[in-house]
């Protein structure tokens, strides 16, 4: 009776640390995409959110050094995570005095309860069409 206790005690200790391996909660996850980008030529890149799931910052990068009128470069959008759910990230490039965007890139992103994402799905336009990018910007899930 006694050695079965133990095996029964044992087991159980066993079972309970492997649920707890297996319900380790994984780290949040970042979404990076990098869009060329010229402001010195009064455009920029607006973003907007169908639903208020991340938290965004914007960093531009000159692809020339120095400040040369006219030189592009990239900004860089991370998307942090702050809630799960669907959601559409848009990227409108265009002037501020202008109507409508010159280029719309849409991702459809779904975010689950660990803060994990997936993109679901993309769709992009630009004047002339996609193949005007040198590479049609991937989002980068780290």
């Amino acid at each position: 009776m006694k050695n079965t206790l133990k095996i029964l005690a044992i087991a159980i200790s066993c079972a309970a640390l492997l649920l707890a391996a297996g319900c380790k909660k994984k780290e949040p996850q970042t979404a990076i995409v990098n869009l060329p980008s010229n402001p010195t030529t009064g455009y920029s890149w607006k973003v907007e959110q169908s639903n208020e799931i991340f938290d965004i910052t914007q960093e531009y990068t000159s692809a020339q050094e120095g400040d040369i009128v006219g030189a592009g470069g990239y900004d860089t959008f991370t998307l942090t995570p702050r809630a799960d759910g669907d959601v559409s990230v848009m990227f409108l490039y265009g002037r501020s005095w202008e109507e409508e965007p010159e280029s719309k890139l849409v991702y459809n992103l779904k975010v689950d309860k660990n803060m994990q994402i997936k993109e679901e799905s993309f769709i992009g336009s630009l004047p002339g069409g996609l193949e005007k990018l040198p590479d049609i910007p991937q989002l980068e899930i780290k």
